[in-house]
């Protein structure tokens, strides 16, 4: 896949972002293309079986991806990390990462701190490598129980990878490789990662009336920006030491929908009602 002309072109958006290692607070954030982007590359393939056995159907497949030079932005939270080493601290004027940052004032060692930070750029490179593979399995069956069809089906995907290359640009190393599977990924590429997500239903259709319930289920992650334990994950000025965030915990949802077709000669229509989020579950 080849750059868009606006990947190319140095000049890009300006937003803010919030700052881990500043406490979450928001600076600019300039982005831009880079006119020596090189087209990036991918090799996919996956292999699976369905088996049939009247009305039940059961399938597996294996699938993987391997990227490289896929286009992305130098990671913004990995300069602030490399030039503000310690939370809200001074900021290192003497660190590489520094020709991507302006301060306040400029920086002066041992004076400037990381809340003296005015803007960070970022631009679009060719980054690391990234491999990742999963299996989808899924059964459903359907049959007809007097005058109704009934079906039930269930599908899920678990990621067994997502490894993520050191980030390299320019001789300066931005991130350590990772693989992200069961983390949030909050500060780092990929975005949450659940090993586990899952599908169910049961259906019900009898003449114009259909039913359907449904599950759905996310796993729980852990937060990679948490220090090992028995340390706490965060140290709050309100409430002292907390983990409160370490593990997200899982998210299951159940929905139910009714149906019914109504024939009205020259139209027809369809009356749809039901409740998303039956049980009111809260994300964790």
């Amino acid at each position: 896949r080849g750059p868009l002309p606006g990947d190319l072109t140095p000049v890009g958006a300006s937003a803010v972002a919030g700052i881990d290692v500043l406490g979450n607070n928001f600076k600019a954030v300039d982005s831009g293309g880079n006119p020596n982007l090189k087209p990036e590359t991918a090799l996919t393939y996956n292999a699976g079986a369905i088996l049939e056995f009247g009305g039940l159907s059961i399938s597996a497949d294996y699938w993987a991806y391997e990227f490289e030079g896929a286009f992305t932005l130098l990671p913004t939270q990995a300069i602030a990390n490399a030039v503000v080493p310690t939370p809200g601290g001074l900021a290192d004027c003497s660190s590489p990462f520094v020709q991507f940052i302006t301060f306040s004032g400029g920086c002066v060692q041992g004076t400037t701190r990381g809340g003296d930070i005015s803007r960070i750029r970022t631009q679009i490179v060719n980054g690391p490598g990234v491999f990742t593979n999963g299996i989808d399995l899924g059964v459903n069956y359907s049959d007809y129980l007097g005058d109704a069809r009934l079906s039930f089906g269930a599908n899920a995907t678990h990621v067994l990878n997502y490894k993520y290359g050191a980030f390299e640009n320019n001789g300066l190393l931005f991130t350590e490789a990772f693989n992200g599977v069961g983390f949030a990924n909050y500060d780092r590429a990929g975005g949450t990662i659940s090993p586990w997500r899952a599908s169910g239903y049961a259906s019900a259709a009898i003449d114009n009336f259909r039913a359907t319930y449904s599950v759905t289920y996310v796993a729980g992650v852990t937060d990679d920006r948490c220090p090992a334990e028995p340390a706490p994950c965060e140290v709050s000025p309100a409430f002292g030491p907390t983990d409160f965030g370490r593990e997200s915990g899982s998210f299951t949802k159940q929905d139910f929908l009714v149906a019914y077709d109504l024939d009205l000669g020259a139209v027809t229509m369809t009356l749809q009602g039901g409740v998303e989020n039956i049980f009111d579950e809260d994300p964790p």
